[in-house]
C-alpha cells in the first residue's frame, strides 16, 4: 500500500514542474470550461431582451463577450495541448526509469532463480506491467482531476449566479 506507492513517487520526483503546471492547467481550463456557459449566457440574454424590446442588439457588447470566449476557448485548447505533453513527458520518462531499475534488479537476481522463471516470462511481465501503470497514469490523473475540478467549479458557479436555481437542478 503506503510504501509501494512512496516507492513509486520517488521516479516522478524529477519531474515536479511537469505536475504542478500541469495542475495549475488543469484549474485553469475546468475554470474557464465553468465561466464559458456565463459569457454564452450573457449573449443569449442581451439578443433575447433587445427582441423582446424591438430595439437593435449591442453589437459592442456582444463582439467583446464573443471575443473573450474564442479567446477562452483557445486558452482551453493550448492548456488541454500543453498538459497532456507535460504529463505524457514526465510519466513516459518516469516509467522508463522504473522500468531501467527493475531491469537492473533482474540482472542482480541469483543464477538458481532463473531456473524455476524463465527470462522471457519476467521480461514480459515486467514490460506489460510498466507500461500499464504508465497508460493508467496517463489517462487517469489528467481526466480525474479535471472532470472533478469541473463538476466543483461549475456547481460554484451555479450557486453563486442562483442558489435557489442550483438547489432545484
Amino acid at each position: 500500500g503506503g510504501v509501494s506507492m512512496k516507492r513509486l513517487l520517488k521516479y516522478f520526483k524529477d519531474y515536479k514542474f511537469h505536475f504542478i503546471f500541469s495542475f495549475f492547467l488543469i484549474v485553469l481550463v475546468a475554470v474557464l470550461f465553468a465561466l464559458n456557459p456565463w459569457f454564452e449566457g450573457l449573449i443569449t440574454t442581451n439578443l433575447f431582451q433587445s427582441y423582446e424590446k424591438g430595439l437593435p442588439f449591442d453589437s459592442k457588447y456582444i463582439g467583446r463577450l464573443i471575443i473573450i470566449l474564442i479567446v477562452s476557448y483557445t486558452v482551453i485548447a493550448v492548456s488541454r495541448l500543453t498538459f497532456n505533453f507535460l504529463l505524457t513527458t514526465a510519466i513516459q520518462k518516469s516509467m522508463n526509469s522504473l522500468r531501467n531499475d527493475v531491469q537492473q534488479k533482474i540482472h542482480r537476481m541469483p543464477i538458481r532463480y532463473f531456473d524455476n522463471h524463465a527470462v522471457g516470462d519476467i521480461m514480459s511481465r515486467m514490460s506489460t506491467d510498466v507500461e500499464t501503470l504508465g497508460n493508467g497514469l496517463q489517462q487517469a490523473f489528467s481526466a480525474i482531476l479535471s472532470s472533478v475540478l469541473t463538476i466543483l467549479f461549475i456547481l460554484g458557479f451555479m450557486f453563486a449566479l442562483k442558489w435557489q436555481m442550483a438547489l432545484i437542478s
